[in-house]
């Protein structure tokens, strides 16, 4: 499945149906800048370890900064000259 597919899965009116939401694949999450939507959850439950939603997905860009300077070893100007350019950011 290709995220288009997921996408238009998550989109559709069966989200809202009794059978599909009783599955628990859904689950609200409030995010502190988008308020509370329905995300994509855990896609299997294991007995003896249960996956759990632990805090909301990251804002785009929210970790440009750690991605390119802490793993990439790119220097803060290098970083700043890639914003500029429109190459990262935290606007889509």
């Amino acid at each position: 499945m290709n995220l288009n597919s997921f996408t238009r899965l998550i989109n559709s009116i069966d989200t809202l149906s009794p059978s599909y939401r009783s599955t628990n694949f859904l689950t609200l999450i409030h995010h502190p800048e988008a308020g509370t939507h329905l995300y994509a959850g855990i896609l299997s439950t294991l007995s003896h370890t249960p996956g759990r939603i632990r805090m909301a997905p990251p804002c785009l860009g929210q970790h440009n900064e750690e991605a390119l300077g802490e793993l990439l070893r790119l220097w803060p100007e290098e970083t700043a000259n890639l914003n500029a350019q429109g190459v990262t950011g935290r606007a889509p």
